[in-house]
């Protein structure tokens, strides 16, 4: 008869088993908030998502962890868990909405947790000690985590309040939102011209200011703005009296991750150059691409139809049925793909790009479409589009 497990070793494998799979638990609780914290998917920013995905993490690294051990509730707020507090506050979104996604998580967490527990092999009353103890750190934990996050957005939204950085905030805001303020008086509060050619942008890296600085001296653009939304993200718009020429690539940041909307002038292309950049941030962010940084006018075509993830994925999976696996072979027909559509569906460019005979692109163009059921010229924009969105997985 196979030895069963202690209490504890089962919380501990039952802890491991969560923590290896935290991505796609964090993936999932993202989700969860999103269809259920209205505030939260009413603003909808991608530097908002990427901070709630952040705190996710943390604290399910932090719970879990404490539960495999000594099931000590943390004494500190998780860092990540602290930039969300800050960034609600500063975003002027209710504490309530904050304190749902604690609920949320914590139901999610548990039901996860109760249905691993119930299928370890362990007798009837060490399990009941395994659940009712996981049952009680998870309600300590999300208790002490709400009261430190509660505290940490109340002083936040007090200083915030308070302060010149805060009215600097607003009165953007307000712009974005279609507000149409006198341009001398807002040129007072913001230490910006909003009547110049602005390029936005959205930074995400440990200065996001020095990266604004960086490229508005880059792109000699003498005027700049930046409202940080957490340590590490903030949005930007850099200004010349003059029309911007962009270099066809934009200077490269390291460890940066940045998008960029196209320039536009006057209060309109002040906005409207914002919504193209977080529009390109959301690709970014998919696509994990740092360093160089993303143009929306590169990416526009996915920012537009790859908003609805479930979609996007089943589009792609109808276009690329037969080459869309991670295997070596998929990879090189959908290389091949793209190179014979980039290079104007000419097979000789396309092996000379590729590296390889041009009879080796005809005979993987014939692969794709015995693949396919159909020829690739037959529904190439579909093609192209769905390959752009594979990258994005």
């Amino acid at each position: 008869m196979p030895r069963q497990r202690s209490p504890q070793a089962s919380l501990g494998r039952v802890s491991g088993e969560l923590l290896a799979g935290r991505d796609e638990l964090a993936d999932e609780l993202v989700g969860a908030i999103h269809d259920r914290v209205p505030e939260y998917a009413e603003f909808g920013g991608p530097e908002l998502w990427e901070t709630v995905r952040d705190s996710c993490l943390a604290n399910l690294e932090t719970g879990l962890e404490a539960i495999a051990g000594d099931r000590r509730v943390p004494e500190m707020v998780p860092g990540d868990a602290r930039e969300l507090a800050l960034i609600t506050a500063r975003l002027g979104l209710p504490l309530g909405a904050l304190l749902r996604t604690y609920r949320i998580g914590h139901a999610i967490v548990w039901e996860r947790m109760f249905e691993l527990l119930e299928a370890e092999p362990i007798g009837a009353p060490a399990r009941r000690e395994a659940i009712a103890a996981a049952s009680a750190y998870l309600f300590d934990h999300v208790d002490r985590v709400s009261a430190m996050v509660t505290d940490e957005y109340t002083a936040e939204r007090d200083r915030f309040l308070r302060s010149r950085e805060q009215r600097r905030t607003q009165l953007v805001r307000d712009v974005l939102e279609g507000a149409d303020p006198d341009p001398a008086g807002a040129t007072g509060t913001l230490d910006y011209d909003l009547r110049l050619n602005h390029l936005a942008l959205v930074a995400s890296a440990a200065d996001p200011e020095a990266v604004v600085r960086a490229l508005a001296k880059g792109l000699d653009a003498p005027h700049r703005l930046v409202v940080v939304l957490t340590g590490d993200i903030a949005w930007g718009w850099i200004g010349r009296t003059r029309e911007f020429d962009l270099p066809e690539r934009l200077p490269a940041v390291e460890d940066a991750r940045i998008s960029f909307g196209e320039p536009a002038a006057g209060v309109e292309g002040f906005r409207a150059s914002h919504r193209q950049a977080r529009d390109a941030h959301r690709v970014a962010l998919r696509a994990g691409a740092r360093g160089q940084p993303v143009r929306y006018e590169d990416v526009a075509l996915e920012s537009l139809v790859g908003g609805d993830d479930a979609r996007a994925g089943v589009f792609v999976a109808r276009e690329l049925r037969g080459i869309d696996g991670d295997d070596a072979r998929s990879r090189r027909l959908r290389a091949t793909l793209r190179a014979y559509f980039a290079a104007g569906q000419n097979a000789s460019s396309a092996a000379a790009v590729l590296g390889v005979h041009e009879h080796t692109v005809a005979y993987r163009l014939r692969t794709i479409e015995e693949a396919l059921g159909r020829p690739v010229t037959t529904r190439r924009a579909e093609l192209e589009t769905a390959l752009r969105l594979f990258e994005l997985r």
